[in-house]
């Protein structure tokens, strides 16, 4: 499994790419705060190998995130930064 974010910086929507996906299985999506806090959590299963899927950072203050993603028991962090 490998994901993909754009536009990074975001202002509006991020979007998550994910790719190599099995059918069926679970997945968690999370924005987390450099402070820790979940600003951002849902789960999805997967419907496709490749699943796009936008979040909405209108809401979210200026900063640096992380977008974290669960899936098979193993995560997938990387950094997006919000204007």
């Amino acid at each position: 499994m490998a994901f993909e974010i754009f536009p990074n910086p975001a202002t509006d929507y991020v979007t998550l790419s994910m790719h190599n996906l099995a059918l069926n299985e679970s997945i968690e999506v999370s924005l987390i705060s450099l402070t820790g806090k979940v600003m951002f959590k849902e789960n999805i299963r997967t419907e496709e190998s490749d699943h796009d899927m936008r979040i909405n950072v209108q809401n979210i203050s200026t900063g640096i995130y992380f977008i974290s993603i669960t899936y098979k028991k193993n995560t997938l962090t990387k950094k997006v930064i919000i204007r």
